[in-house]
């Protein structure tokens, strides 16, 4: 699946036609027929995404953002746009280069001593 896909976007059933778009060449027919169909020919959702690989657990269900899926550390699209408007973060300022024994205080030298 493309990299910005989202899964929980994908409809409850799969037409085979549907899968082999979504998996590309990763596509496996022989998986695929193997798969419990309905009279329709389409197969579940996370059938589909279990034959492709994909961990089905951490997979929100449709119409469920990822926060009530239960996946840790998920954004919601809110918070994705309240990041991209947000500036970048502050670079971290470099540590400051040890002293020497000659530099030291006599506390500070105490201290390091200890």
């Amino acid at each position: 699946m493309g990299a910005g896909a989202s899964t929980a976007d994908l409809p409850e059933r799969l037409d085979e036609a549907t899968c082999k778009d979504l998996m590309g060449e990763n596509f496996d027919e022989a998986a695929f027929a193997q798969l419990e169909k309905d009279d329709a020919g389409t197969v579940g959702r996370d059938a589909a995404l279990a034959m492709a690989g994909v961990d089905v657990s951490a997979v929100a269900p449709a119409g469920v953002g990822a926060e009530g899926a239960g996946v840790e550390g998920a954004a919601s699209e809110e918070e994705e746009e309240e990041e991209a408007d947000a500036p970048p973060p502050e670079p971290e300022p470099e540590p400051e280069p040890e002293k020497t024994a000659e530099e030291l205080s006599d506390e500070e030298f105490e201290e390091e001593v200890r």
